[in-house]
């Protein structure tokens, strides 16, 4: 999780948020890199962010913005994505 939270500093300039300690997400898939397939595994934590600025890191990150539920799910293209929000909104009861 620390991790994580250093990420989002760094990519999107928010330092105060509060984990949701009970949810956590792992997704597993292989992705093709210049020497070979590789394993990836990326985990999933929620919060709520107690200030919405947002400060991106154009180096890491093309766009932002917030989204309601709804609207994220039409923007995102993966499946997996999708099926990965989906998740967050059961646990949220907002689905």
């Amino acid at each position: 999780m620390e991790t994580a939270l250093r990420e989002l500093h760094e990519e999107a300039g928010i330092e105060e948020v509060e984990i949701d300690k009970v949810f956590c997400h792992k997704e597993k898939y292989f992705t093709d890199f210049p020497d070979g397939r590789k394993l990836k595994q990326v985990t999933y934590f929620i919060g709520n962010v107690l200030s919405p600025e947002v400060t991106v890191d154009q180096n890491e990150v093309v766009d932002s913005k917030w989204l309601v539920p709804k609207e994220a799910l039409e923007q995102l293209t993966y499946d997996s994505t999708k099926d990965t929000l989906l998740v967050v909104l059961k646990h949220k009861n907002l689905l």
